[in-house]
């Protein structure tokens, strides 16, 4: 009886593998239709490596490869923090021309203010109907958006009271806040204006312009040792130098003994003690979730811009050690990093 199973079996086997080589292949085969990727054109503000804009774009497209899309990519960076001139625009703007003429677009984003103004000037000559999706706008008013259609984003609102008031708690022996803005835009500008009066009870607030980095640590020295430094923006220094914005935290942390405050999570351990921070990965996801939307068939209009930002309370250990701050002291759900490792975290 197992002869017979076995010879059989073989038959099986061979009559098989006789039938799917002698057949057509078009009886089995479905046809498969190539999937035509979505074109989505990323600009950036600033430049490549700049740690603000990598964590953005790396927040875009963690999101947007991973999701059930084909996408094919452009990826620009405008460069914005070390071009200021007006004809590296208008050059700019003859290359997208040329670069993208006849390219069919399907959705935009931009990443910080910057890059969004000079897109959307631009915006019916290069993409008259393509959608934009905006990361990282600052000072967002609604009355520069009412005209503006096919256009969703998410707001960057940072929360420097809460960052200031933190610090204060933390550090209730000091007598000066002192923002370093050199050469920052007006709208940077705007965000601190209110706050000499608003805290002219509790301590005096400062703000330094100056673009000379040697000035900038004199006028520091001056102001004593119970001072609280956040600084604005990079530094454009006068001999044409551009110094990044960490690279800018570095210096100050290394040349004085006071506590310096950020605003953007970027900033965290290269020498800052925390603040309630922004993340531009967190910016960069967000937007890329409203893409999906848009790329899955919804319209724009139908999609609000996102006004609550995402920020944490933040902080590193080793600045706190520094500054001998418990970790009791810190706003609930803050998030610290550089923590040494301890065997008693794993009993709890």
């Amino acid at each position: 009886m197992a002869f017979y199973n076995f010879t059989f079996k073989c038959f099986f086997i061979i009559f098989s593998l006789f039938y799917y080589i002698a057949t057509p292949t078009f009886l089995f085969s479905k046809e498969i239709k190539p999937s035509i990727p979505f074109q989505v054109l990323i600009i950036h503000s600033s430049y490549e490596s700049y740690k603000w804009t990598d964590s953005m774009q790396f927040g875009i497209r963690d999101v947007l490869e991973n999701s059930s899309e084909n996408i094919e990519f452009w990826i620009e960076y405008i460069d914005s923090k070390r071009n200021k001139d007006t004809l590296y625009y208008e050059k700019l703007y003859e290359l997208f021309k040329v670069k993208y003429n006849k390219k069919k677009i399907d959705l935009i984003i931009t990443g910080d203010n910057e890059a969004f103004k000079f897109i959307s000037e631009k915006k019916n000559k290069l993409f008259e109907q393509t959608p934009i999706i905006f990361a990282g706008y600052n000072n967002f008013k609604k009355e520069l958006f009412q005209n503006k259609t096919q256009v969703t984003g998410v707001v960057e609102n940072n929360d420097i009271k809460a960052t200031i008031d933190t610090a204060l708690q933390l550090h209730p022996k000091t007598e000066k806040v002192v923002f370093l803005a050199p050469g920052a835009p007006s709208k940077r500008m705007e965000w601190i204006a209110e706050l000499p009066d608003f805290y002219a009870s509790k301590v005096e607030v400062i703000t330094i312009v100056s673009s000379n980095l040697n000035d900038i640590d004199r006028e520091l020295e001056k102001l004593g040792s119970n001072i609280i430094v956040i600084p604005l923006n990079s530094l454009n220094i006068l001999s044409k130098k551009y110094l990044n914005f960490i690279d800018f935290i570095k210096h100050l942390t290394a040349t004085g003994d006071f506590p310096v405050y950020a605003l953007w999570d970027i900033a965290l351990g290269h020498g800052i003690v925390g603040g309630k921070l922004v993340g531009g990965e967190l910016q960069g996801r967000s937007a890329a979730f409203l893409a999906l939307e848009i790329l899955r068939g919804k319209s724009v209009s139908d999609i609000p811009i996102v006004m609550n930002s995402p920020n944490q309370f933040m902080f590193d250990w080793k600045q706190l050690n520094r500054f001998n701050i418990s970790l009791n002291k810190l706003p609930i759900n803050s998030k610290v990093i550089n923590k040494p490792f301890s065997f008693l975290s794993l009993i709890h």
